[in-house]
């Protein structure tokens, strides 16, 4: 939401007292009593503040410049006769604050400066006073530029929006490794599964390959998506959609997470979300559940087995190409070795990163397939 008449005046309105006297028409006469006598106007003519409220015509040049030149203490002593009518202080105070704070079609540099005149809370009428005065102001002195049918509030040039670059900027994304080979049958499959949840979780035992599978996963279709995240899960799911997108107003680690959460929803499908090595329990960390009532696509890998959640679950390699692929990436073996290595990997499941271990200890030259193929046939030790 943006800082302007609408939006300040709205706040005003719906937190005011129950009354027949104060209506929308009354409360500007009231909040702009003081211009309108240096104007020698009675009050703002109805059908001019119904359309003022809508957005269908702008606040008046000479409005604009009557407040930008005007003694603050002039808008001030207005908005102390207003306080009479306001039923709940404490929370016009917040959502004007709040207001200002979010509004990114102001610079940082501006809303900084502008909401280091004020307390962070409300305190008493002269903190809402000096509150009510700042967002006026603000929404009485800005510019405004018709889109459509009505005039809102330009964007700030220079301050890159939520759906920005800043997003997802400081992701954690790698690609896969370079020995990743295989695996477009599995692709294949947690792609069908992808489309046709907002959630799913990718599952299997640890080393069997599933963050590889996600990179890989993610190299071939983040390009799908205008928005895309990669992280490490690191105990908090809280601690990351926090940092997603840093507002630079504000330290509150909880004001952060709503809003995130609330962009990512907004955003929806747009937005490609991947969780590497959730080794935990919903129960464990209650921002799971957050994470998937947003309608963005989300990713975890677990090794941990989820239940009422769409699953995938990454099994050892099926093809023997792709056997012999990931083993020549480290070991170059002899044609007649292929049998004993296959054996041997009969042995450990055809678990991916065993098999890495084994070709990397080939190598090293310590021991060759055919002494260890020797070995689990004197132990009697063979592959079902």
């Amino acid at each position: 939401m943006q800082c302007d008449f609408h939006n300040v005046t709205e706040i005003l309105m719906r937190n005011m007292a129950s009354s027949n006297t104060i209506y929308y028409n009354n409360l500007l006469n009231t909040l702009f009593g003081s211009y309108l006598a240096e104007m020698k106007l009675f009050q703002f003519d109805r059908s001019a503040t119904a359309k003022l409220h809508s957005g269908a015509i702008r606040i008046s040049t000479d409005m604009s410049e009557y407040y930008l030149t005007a003694d603050p203490k002039i808008l001030c002593g207005d908005i102390k006769e207003l306080l009479q009518y306001i039923f709940d202080k404490p929370n016009t105070f917040k959502e004007l604050y709040e207001l200002i704070q979010f509004d990114d079609t102001l610079s940082v540099p501006m809303r900084k400066e502008i909401l280091n005149h004020v307390s962070p809370q409300y305190s008493d009428d002269n903190s809402l006073v000096q509150m009510i005065y700042e967002a006026v102001f603000i929404a009485v002195t800005r510019q405004y530029e018709k889109v459509g049918k009505v005039y809102v509030a330009p964007v700030y040039a220079s301050q890159l929006a939520p759906e920005g670059k800043s997003l997802f900027s400081n992701s954690e994304y790698i690609p896969p490794c370079k020995h990743f080979c295989g695996r477009d049958e599995e692709l294949n499959e947690l792609h069908k599964i992808v489309t046709e949840n907002s959630t799913v979780i990718i599952t299997g035992v640890a080393g069997i390959g599933k963050s590889e599978l996600v990179r890989a996963y993610a190299k071939e279709h983040k390009t799908e998506y205008q928005y895309f995240g990669y992280y490490f899960y690191n105990g908090s799911l809280k601690d990351i959609i926090s940092d997603i997108l840093r507002d630079p107003i504000t330290a509150d680690l909880n004001t952060h997470y709503f809003e995130n959460l609330k962009l990512l929803s907004g955003l929806g499908e747009k937005v490609l979300l991947i969780i590497d090595n959730f080794n935990a329990m919903p129960e464990e960390d209650e921002s799971f559940y957050d994470l998937c009532d947003i309608k963005c696509k989300v990713i975890f890998t677990s090794h941990m087995r989820f239940e009422d959640y769409a699953t995938y679950e990454l099994q050892a390699f099926r093809s023997v190409d792709d056997l012999k692929t990931l083993t020549k990436y480290f070991y170059q073996y002899k044609k007649d070795e292929w049998k004993y290595l296959l054996e041997i990997y009969a042995n450990l499941d055809m678990h991916t990163f065993c098999v890495e271990l084994c070709a990397k200890a080939f190598t090293k030259g310590v021991f060759n397939p055919l002494d260890i193929y020797t070995v689990l046939c004197y132990h009697k030790v063979t592959a079902p």
